[in-house]
């Protein structure tokens, strides 16, 4: 007897927490529903502000394309609007497009580009650039790193 009444309890709490995880289930389905619906809405106008020029919204959409937040992960996506970003002096920005730059990632692996965005962000004062910069000036040629100069130098005249 005691067997059965065992059993019928533990029946009885297999059905309560079946019972929880259908709700939780439901739940979760939900709050995803909102999430995506609010992603959608907030990408929607993050791209409408980059498009209209504005180097913050240009910035975000570069950060969730490279991390795939809202949107499908795409190098190049991000590479593109975060170069529209730090055109207009957004220094991470600039960090984030030099480093693509130096390992090649969403664009062509370009040494002197890189360091050029690279020296753009440590004029702001940025450590990671600063810190980056250097590690990527060890691998490159003289020639290169004049080059470099010189297009930072182009950049800050225009």
């Amino acid at each position: 007897m005691n067997f059965l009444v065992r059993l019928i309890t533990l029946a009885t709490s297999a059905r309560a927490l079946r019972s929880k995880v259908s709700n939780a289930t439901s739940v979760a389905k939900q709050v995803s529903t909102k999430i995506r619906t609010f992603d959608s809405a907030y990408i929607r106008g993050t791209v409408e502000k980059a498009d209209q020029g504005n180097a913050n919204s240009q910035f975000d959409l570069g950060d969730r394309y490279y991390d795939g937040l809202g949107v499908a992960q795409d190098f190049s996506q991000a590479a593109y609007w975060f170069e529209r970003a730090a055109q207009q002096g957004h220094t991470r920005a600039q960090v984030n497009l030099g480093m693509m730059y130096a390992v090649g990632r969403g664009v062509d692996r370009d040494d002197v580009e890189g360091y050029k965005w690279l020296s753009l962000a440590a004029r702001s004062g940025d450590p990671g650039a600063i810190k980056n910069r250097g590690k990527l000036a060890s691998r490159m040629s003289s020639e290169q790193l004049a080059e470099a100069n010189r297009r930072v130098a182009q950049f800050q005249k225009a």
